[in-house]
């Protein structure tokens, strides 16, 4: 998804002599975005999840250790910058606010995660790769990432330590189109009310990822990054997305993103073709037609009630059926589509490729 470059600075890093004097730990964080829905670290915190060693992490991760570095360590957008604070951790004995590097062959594995209060981190009674617990709430959807780990890294050419983050879920964003031809000589613009988009046939409700986006266990049958995962308790779900006086107008021959655009974007836990059906649901909502001026025009549209055309200047269309026709896969953003055309309502799904790389750079103190 968008890469981030995140430094922490505020401490004098300054020239690492022969000596190797003491310094402490920095971050530069790279966020491997698949879409829009984080576009920018300002404001945003995260966590991080760390431990120290002597060995290699593909060994010792295998025996007993758990979080020594940080745990649940919290990174906070303060003012006009990133802040940590690790002097009241239990992991620091030191008690300074950054976190000093060992030497003496001491190697490091970095993990992060966001959002910081929205996702569980596994306890710091936990052996080897650390995990997030994300419970899916519908009525406050998230967008998670965590980090690709570094591994087996120290301070000896640089203090920082240098993420990527990558989103772990799936988004669906709604678009109206008009593409209704001028009537009498007049451009019709389409207002739509009371969206519900409805899924029939979700199939889990929380998830358990591991931190390392590409870790798996070798007997595990699910998916890299995939610990475990939650039935649902209900398949449906509906997502009220404009309601009351909220209305969408779409002018001629255009297109608008009614979810994305407003941050209303739909999360879901990436889910394969079951029982030989993919993801699918309904639209239901209002709608009504206006000239240039603003008046109520007619427009002919099919009969939904039966054969023909009728011309209507506003009304009701619900249970509008829709099919994603193909596996809703991690780090990838979906779109219904809701196009309005000459005599036809139609609803299709489609999916973009995944989004192109981009770096922001903020800094950290």
């Amino acid at each position: 998804m968008t890469l981030f470059l995140v430094a922490l600075t505020g401490c004098d890093r300054g020239v690492l002599s022969p000596e190797r004097p003491l310094s402490y730990i920095f971050f530069d964080s790279q966020v491997d975005t698949r879409g829009e829905l984080v576009s920018d670290m300002e404001g945003k915190d995260f966590g991080v999840t760390a431990f120290k060693y002597k060995g290699y992490w593909d060994i010792v991760s295998a025996g007993q250790i758990r979080p020594n570095v940080f745990h649940k360590q919290l990174v906070q957008w303060k003012g006009n910058s990133h802040q940590y604070d690790a002097s009241g951790s239990a992991l620091n004995p030191s008690g300074t606010s950054l976190m000093p590097w060992e030497g003496d062959g001491t190697l490091y594995s970095f993990f992060a995660y966001y959002p910081y209060d929205r996702v569980t981190a596994s306890g710091i009674d936990v052996d080897g790769e650390p995990y997030i617990d994300y419970t899916l709430n519908h009525s406050d959807m998230v967008d998670v990432m965590t980090s690709y780990k570094v591994k087996d890294v120290d301070n000896s050419i640089s203090n920082s330590v240098g993420f990527t983050m990558k989103h772990r879920l799936s988004a669906v964003d709604v678009h109206i189109g008009n593409y209704i031809n001028d009537v009498n000589g007049k451009a019709v613009t389409v207002s739509i009310s009371d969206l519900t988009i409805t899924f029939d046939n979700l199939l889990y409700s929380g998830v358990s990822l591991w931190m390392d986006p590409e870790y798996s266990h070798e007997e595990s049958t699910l998916d890299p990054g995939v610990k475990s995962l939650t039935a649902a308790s209900s398949p449906s779900a509906s997502f009220t997305l404009l309601s009351g006086s909220q209305t969408a107008s779409v002018s001629k021959d255009q297109r608008v993103n009614i979810t994305g655009d407003k941050g209303k974007t739909l999360i879901i836990i990436p889910q394969k073709k079951t029982n030989g059906e993919y993801l699918k649901g309904k639209a239901s909502f209002k709608f009504s037609f206006t000239d240039d001026d603003g008046n109520p025009i007619a427009v002919p549209l099919l009969n939904p009630d039966g054969e023909g055309m009728i011309d209507v200047s506003s009304g009701t269309r619900n249970n509008i059926s829709f099919d994603m026709q193909k596996d809703i896969a991690e780090g990838q953003k979906y779109y219904l589509q809701l196009i309005f055309m000459n005599g036809l309502v139609t609803m299709n799904a489609t999916s973009g490729t995944y989004w192109d790389d981009k770096n922001i750079n903020i800094e950290f103190e």
